[in-house]
């Protein structure tokens, strides 16, 4: 040990609780809550007896570690407490792995009755065989059929391997007798049942069922469910009569607490169900950093926990942008935590592959640099796919539907789909399906949800909620990296994760910082003359373009604030639409919008500012840049609000320049508009008549800008369909009338 490393080492990063020994639990790391302290305290007369959760959220350590300060606290007063596990171990970890059931026993086993009688029986043997009073007389005989079967686990073997012997005869009957001599029982015993569940895992996940039976996965299920339901409702019976004299704890999944029983509703109340929330795993994840030694740290003391393991705590995202086209950032354990299904096991899995990596090894002493923080990321994907989604997969009975998520990546070819897009392209077993096993995720807000994993997996009632917008769980990135460019196919709004904050196109900048040439901005063919005479544009245009969007991105302050501007006609856009359809709706169906209208009416005003687009410019300074920028904005709203809003031409000057939204009647004057808005924003193709047919638009379009064409459909795509009809204010009655008036299609 390094010189002043004098704390007592713990080793860090452990999360396979099965190679922690007895005697390594005193110094292993628990997390502990007051709900997890109610559970471990050893007092007799404590009424919590199960640990319930889904696998990897630390059941097993907790009853290991509950067996320990168990035994551990009456170790000066044996005779009171005698241990009945038949193992050597503290806890009973049952294995069923080499076992095949047949037809015959699949389908018996789907009882729980069955399954109640199986465990009263075994857990009753164990108990006898180890305490003084012994089996009675009468059923010695037992003994001898079960002479090869020491343990709760051989015992269960036993009997499910031989359903058509003990259940289609009277030979459970003998329970009545063994219950009876439970009642003579002089000293407490007590037992601690794990692993059920993965013993039922290693069962079950057999691909020859599938051809002995009709629905396997459902039949199985039955299974699954049911024994671990049973086991809980027979030590419920045991730990409640015979004078509190027996004692059973264990550890079940969720599932087994879904029974439509009213006694699956007291059972819940001798439950711990383990949650943890966001601050907890943190938690877990500091007190490993605690747990390493001094040499194996980066940072100093001193530091921040993550400043030590890492040598930074932000990390910036590859894809996901904010309003001004930078990268966005997050602290690097939610990096870490949005690669996980929020399990304890699956954030120490990733602290043991760093660790191992990058602070076991001379690494730790090099600088933090560009390439160790994408090393560092490439390892967390890495975790993410070959090892948490792989081991998460291997949790579904009779396999993962893998092919639902081959489905969603080869039809969406990106980790978030609009809802439109999503079901027209992915069929709706597929979504249900992904939904209930965590790996799609839906927005609450603006705040991105995915359900638990593994808890509904089964739970076939669960179905995609309404959202307008679904996305891919992080640890399936790596299927989408075959499909090229992380950039081509990541949502550039948002960064994707449970519980990340979610924006909509419609909120969001369009990102013009992707390295585009000037080409890209400048429209292909302008109203009147090519060398922007008629205009007002007495310089070079192209010193312009290139002065805001490719200048503006990446150098000054001023710069920015005019790319913020082009930005904005976006959101103007956005508010005039929530405006035509707030006073479509009102005028349709008689629906009091008039607050709504007020609010939107403002919030344009406010966007808009006061803008002179005619004005000359002459120079290609700052005060020549921020004139040019208005007439870019206005360009942008002028041929969204003809392309889309279903503007008149007329329409489409009042609402620029003085902001009328009124429908006009009578358009009058045309020309005069026309005239004003070739010169303000050079718009090639506009009509000699006040309102766009099909082909105007068409025109108008094919010669805009690259930006434009790319930006303005989109917008107007992402927005009616993910926010404007989904606004809480409209019914599925005024969705399909919006439909029709701005003729979507």
């Amino acid at each position: 040990m390094a010189q002043g490393d004098t704390k007592k080492y713990i080793k860090p990063w452990r999360f396979d609780s099965q190679g922690i020994t007895n005697r390594e639990l005193s110094r292993t790391y628990i997390y502990r809550d007051d709900i997890i302290d109610d559970f471990l305290d050893p007092d007799p007369d404590n009424r919590l007896f199960f640990l319930v959760g889904p696998k990897g959220c630390g059941k097993t350590l907790l009853i290991h570690y509950k067996a320990y300060l168990y035994f551990n606290s009456y170790e000066d007063d044996r005779n009171n407490l005698q241990e009945v596990n038949a193992s050597r171990d503290l806890v009973e970890s049952l294995d069923f792995s080499e076992e095949t059931l047949t037809q015959v026993g699949i389908k018996e086993l789907q009882s729980v009755t069955v399954w109640n009688k199986v465990w009263e029986f075994a857990i009753m043997l164990v108990v006898l065989r180890k305490s003084k009073v012994g089996l009675p007389e009468e059923l010695k005989h037992i003994e001898k059929q079960f002479r090869n079967a020491r343990s709760l686990s051989t015992i269960v073997v036993e009997v499910i391997n031989n359903i058509e012997k003990y259940v289609f005869s009277d030979f459970f009957s003998c329970r009545n007798a063994m219950r009876d001599r439970l009642d003579d029982l002089q000293q407490s015993y007590v037992m601690f049942v794990d692993r059920l569940d993965q013993a039922l895992d290693s069962l079950l996940l057999n691909e020859d069922y599938k051809y002995l039976i009709e629905d396997a996965p459902d039949t199985l299920y039955l299974i699954w469910r049911n024994a671990q339901y049973a086991l809980l409702r027979v030590a419920y019976s045991l730990n409640t009569k015979h004078k509190g004299r027996v004692r059973i704890y264990s550890t079940a999944r969720e599932d087994a607490l879904t029974m439509p029983t009213q006694e699956a509703i007291n059972i819940k109340d001798y439950c711990v169900r383990l949650k943890y929330s966001k601050e907890a795993l943190k938690e877990i994840f500091i007190h490993n950093v605690a747990a390493m030694r001094e040499r194996e740290l980066r940072g100093k003391q001193g530091d921040s926990p993550f400043m030590r393991f890492f040598g930074f705590d932000k990390i910036r995202h590859v894809a996901a942008c904010d309003k001004h086209g930078e990268a966005q950032t997050e602290s690097v354990f939610d990096f870490i935590l949005r690669h996980t299904f929020h399990r304890p096991r699956e954030i120490v899995m990733i602290g043991k592959r760093l660790y191992d990596k990058f602070n076991r090894t001379a690494e730790v002493k090099l600088p933090v640099t560009d390439n160790l923080i994408e090393s560092i990321r490439e390892q967390v994907n890495d975790v993410a796919w070959s090892e948490i989604l792989h081991g998460y997969k291997q949790e579904f009975i009779l396999g993962f539907r893998n092919d639902y998520v081959q489905q969603f990546v080869t039809n969406i070819v990106s980790n978030a789909a609009d809802r439109s897009t999503l079901l027209r392209k992915v069929s709706r077993e597929a979504t249900d399906y992904l939904y209930r096993v965590g790996l799609l995720g839906s927005i609450d807000g603006k705040v991105q949800r995915f359900v638990p994993g593994s808890t509904f997996a089964f739970r076939k009632e669960r179905v995609l909620p309404h959202s307008g917008w679904y996305v891919l769980h992080p640890t399936l990135d790596r299927e989408l990296q075959g499909l090229g460019d992380v950039k081509k196919w990541y949502y550039q709004h948002s960064i994707i994760g449970d519980e990340c904050s979610f924006e909509t196109p419609d909120v969001v900048s369009w990102n013009l910082n992707r390295g585009y040439p000037v080409d890209y901005f400048r429209p292909k063919k302008i109203a009147g003359a090519q060398d922007w005479s008629g205009t007002r544009i007495q310089v070079d245009p192209l010193a312009l373009y290139n002065g805001i969007f490719i200048n503006g991105v990446r150098k000054n302050k001023l710069m920015r604030q005019q790319h913020e501007r082009i930005n904005e006609s976006i959101q103007f856009l956005a508010v005039i639409a929530q405006l035509e359809a707030a006073k479509a709706v009102a005028g349709k169906f008689n629906k009091d919008m008039d607050f709504r209208i007020k609010t939107l009416r403002n919030q344009a005003m406010n966007l808009r500012g006061n803008t002179r687009y005619s004005s000359q410019i002459t120079t290609t300074d700052a005060t020549g840049l921020n004139l040019f920028t208005d007439r870019c904005f206005g360009r942008m709203v002028v041929m969204g609000l003809l392309l889309f809003l279903r503007f008149s031409i007329v329409e489409a000057r009042n609402c620029v320049t003085s902001f009328s939204d009124k429908r006009l009647a009578n358009p009058g004057e045309p020309e005069t508009a026309i005239r004003f808005l070739r010169r303000s924003f050079f718009i090639y193709g506009l009509p000699g008549e006040g309102r766009l047919s099909s082909l105007d638009k068409m025109s108008i379009l094919e010669k805009a800008s690259d930006f434009e064409r790319d930006c303005l459909p989109k917008w107007w795509r992402d927005y009616f369909l993910h926010s404007l009809l989904f606004n809480s204010n409209y019914n599925d009655e005024h969705r399909r009338y919006l439909r029709e008036y701005f003729e979507f299609k």
